[in-house]
């Protein structure tokens, strides 16, 4: 990869990937002007404590098949190759060593706004990123001293949780992704 001036990282854990996804990257590009969107998919969340049901190898799959044709997003495997648990601090640290000269953004729903401050090494964040918070139904994103923020409205339904009990609708999924979960029997 080119040097970028613009790097949004976007990490979660990806089970599956789903158009609210590729939607709120193709959003926060749009203003925020981006080079690149790095989707970075955790082994585990320190914030979580099942483990993913997709395997790391069917998260990296699926999220290569979702950015093979978005010329701007491709996946990166730093975290998925790391130890457990995952940490964010880690992740902005190395691209922020790749990159020196590179504005660096962290992508994520304001669920895990309202949490950022309780995450590894939360002052590091801060004084390195500026947080791109997806909102859904109007929802009101309270600013925290010291942060720099962009709040994005996210109109697309789609619910990973969902997708895994069977209860999403066809058009959460790109057709790769929905072939590919299917021909895999991930979630059935």
């Amino acid at each position: 990869m080119n040097a970028p001036k613009k790097l949004a990282l976007f990490g979660g854990t990806f089970d599956p990937i789903h158009n609210g996804h590729l939607d709120l990257a193709r959003s926060a590009r749009q203003i925020a002007d981006f080079d690149r969107v790095l989707f970075i998919p955790c082994r585990q969340s320190p914030h979580k404590s099942k483990a993913p049901r997709a395997t790391d190898k069917q998260r990296c799959e699926m999220l290569t098949l979702a950015t093979k044709y978005i010329e701007w997003a491709e996946l990166s495997r730093i975290e998925i190759d790391r130890n457990s648990p995952s940490f964010s601090w880690q992740t902005s640290l190395y691209y922020a060593r790749q990159f020196p000269n590179c504005e660096l953004f962290w992508i994520l729903g304001a669920d895990q706004w309202k949490k950022a401050h309780t995450w590894a090494e939360p002052e590091r964040l801060r004084k390195r990123l500026t947080f791109i918070v997806a909102t859904r139904d109007e929802e009101i994103v309270e600013p925290r001293p010291g942060w720099r923020h962009i709040t994005i409205p996210l109109n697309n339904p789609a619910n990973a949780t969902a997708i895994r009990a069977g209860e999403g609708e066809s058009d959460w999924l790109t057709a790769p992704i929905a072939k590919y979960l299917k021909a895999n029997q991930i979630y059935s």
